[in-house]
């Protein structure tokens, strides 16, 4: 294998110009329509055809992409089906593709999620946001009636090719020019990247993910009205947040100049639709709640959505009730769990960057949690936030 070129972006960053910024940004849009444009038969991984043996299990790309035939699309290689999450008795019994539509991807999915209710719950989460095997069959059955509704759907259709993507794209995994930081000269770390619809891989790069309260569209970001009677520190956050809000506002415009199939695919498709097949095949690692919402949230906006024909669900009023009790714990547990990842830098899995202090990380996790515990107002708050932390101390 041969070593990247290059240096890690990640080494660089701070010292690369607002210009070279821009450029750099607008390689990553080329290189995103690059992907997009190639033609895939069918939703799955990339195989060298002679490592798949079975016809039945393999989909070859059509000539005029791959002259030579040596390309295949072949089962998922994705973490989320392999990494053993899903128990290995049942493994085998998943259909992990390759599949031809949006009817047996999301099936599959489905079937994924079931798979997993046997393995043990997420400690950090009460039975009311986990939920019982029995409630996922339930809500997986609801789920299932409204898959059709999706998979045939004429305009999610324009957004639901098969595209190969890298989905981590944070500045450790991109190298640049050691002497010209505008220009990337490698990608790594491709490995586990898989053909899904256009509109699930589509998504900001790591670095370049929006601050809170941004807005999409022509309007560039600005420092707030009353930037000048802040204190010190809070104007050094305000300079961050622009400084941060600017780089998303670059990859924006330029992903619609260079790349408009993956602007419409990422900021035109109706987040209930994407948000159903996220949530689809995770909802015994997510919990229960998130699909819950997005099921009751599809049937509240299906004429929105473009159904003319019924809902084929009918959420009762106690579900409403029981759901909206259930979401408030939900927003608290995400709450808390968003907060120790993003002030650790840190992955649902707490991974840490190699050139971090990992002792300096776990002193970190103690103190944020600590915190957290000192300002619940009551004694019963502080212990449900102990519960709730994602990471051990």
């Amino acid at each position: 294998m041969e070593k990247a070129s290059g240096v890690q972006l990640f080494t660089v960053w701070d010292g690369v110009s607002a210009a070279d910024r821009i450029s750099l940004i607008k390689s990553l849009t080329q290189l995103g329509r690059q992907l997009a444009t190639i033609n895939f038969p069918a939703y799955g991984s990339l195989y060298h055809r002679q490592s798949i043996s079975k016809p039945s299990e393999r989909i070859d790309l059509d000539p005029s992409v791959d002259p030579a035939g040596h390309y295949c699309v072949g089962p998922s290689s994705s973490p989320a089906w392999t990494d053993g999450s899903t128990a290995a008795d049942l493994n085998s019994m998943l259909d992990m593709g390759p599949w031809l539509d949006l009817l047996q991807y999301g099936s599959a999915l489905a079937q994924r999620s079931a798979s997993r209710t046997c393995l043990p719950m997420n400690k950090t989460m009460s039975l009311n946001l986990q939920g019982t095997p029995e409630d996922h069959t339930n809500l997986r059955d609801m789920a299932l009636k409204l898959l059709p509704y999706f998979a045939g759907s004429p305009i999610l259709q324009q957004s639901a090719k098969p595209v190969l993507w890298h989905t981590d794209l944070h500045m450790g995994n991109i190298f640049v020019s050691e002497t010209d930081h505008s220009q990337i000269v490698s990608i790594i770390d491709w490995q586990h990247t898989s053909i899904s619809p256009h509109f699930l891989q589509a998504r900001w790069p790591v670095f370049l993910s929006p601050p809170d309260n941004y807005a999409l569209g022509p309007k560039h970001p600005k420092l707030p009205e009353e930037y000048e009677n802040f204190e010190p520190h809070d104007k050094e956050v305000a300079l961050f947040e622009k400084e941060k809000a600017d780089n998303s506002k670059a990859y924006e415009i330029a992903t619609y100049l260079n790349n408009r199939a993956t602007y419409k695919a990422l900021w035109e498709t109706d987040e209930p639709t994407r948000e159903f097949f996220e949530r689809i095949g995770d909802s015994w690692d997510d919990g229960i709640v998130p699909l819950q919402i997005c099921v009751h949230k599809i049937c509240e906006t299906w004429s929105q959505l473009g159904f003319s024909n019924t809902c084929p669900l009918d959420i009762s009023i106690r579900d409403k009730e029981i759901l909206s009790q259930h979401s408030a714990e939900y927003k608290q547990w995400y709450g808390i769990h968003d907060f120790a990842k993003k002030y650790l830098d840190t992955d649902d899995d707490g991974w840490v960057a190699p050139q971090a202090d990992f002792d300096e990380k776990k002193l970190q996790n103690k103190a944020l949690l600590d915190l957290l515990i000192e300002r619940a107002p009551t004694k019963n708050e502080a212990m449900e936030t102990r519960r709730m932390w994602p990471f051990p101390i």
